[in-house]
């Protein structure tokens, strides 16, 4: 969902129109909840939570349905919830050139069990306040 976000910001700054449809199981599962509450654009997300019979398997949002011609549709999160996406989207008729997916999944692994391994973090820039 983070490269989504950064889009919506972008989009929001340059005085665009979008929806930014968000689906989890309820608001404690939802990646980014308090960040996204905190956007210039919080109005325009909508959260759909499962637990309150949202659910995407259900219904997809008004928005997908309606092709428009000048935009597009972004969709990020597992496979399944992708494949869905893009199912309804090509039978509402969005061209596959306006539908960008984000597949995120682990990279085929190149440690056997049992290596020993460096995990390197680094700083995000963030001030922790001497806390971390």
């Amino acid at each position: 969902m983070t490269p989504l976000v950064s889009m919506a910001e972008h989009l929001y700054q340059q005085g665009r129109e979008f929806e930014f449809h968000v689906y989890a199981r309820n608001a404690s599962a939802l990646p980014l909840h308090a960040e996204l509450a905190t956007r210039a654009w919080a109005a325009r997300v909508h959260r759909h939570f499962s637990d309150d019979g949202d659910s995407f398997r259900a219904s997809a949002p008004p928005a997908l349905g309606a092709v428009d011609p000048q935009g597009a549709v972004y969709i990020c999160g597992p496979a399944g919830f992708i494949d869905l996406a893009l199912v309804r989207a090509a039978a509402t008729g969005w061209p596959a050139e306006r539908v960008v997916t984000e597949r995120f999944s682990p990279p085929a692994s190149t440690v056997d069990a049992g290596t020993v391994f460096d995990v390197i973090a680094a700083d995000g820039g963030a001030d922790d306040g001497g806390q971390g």
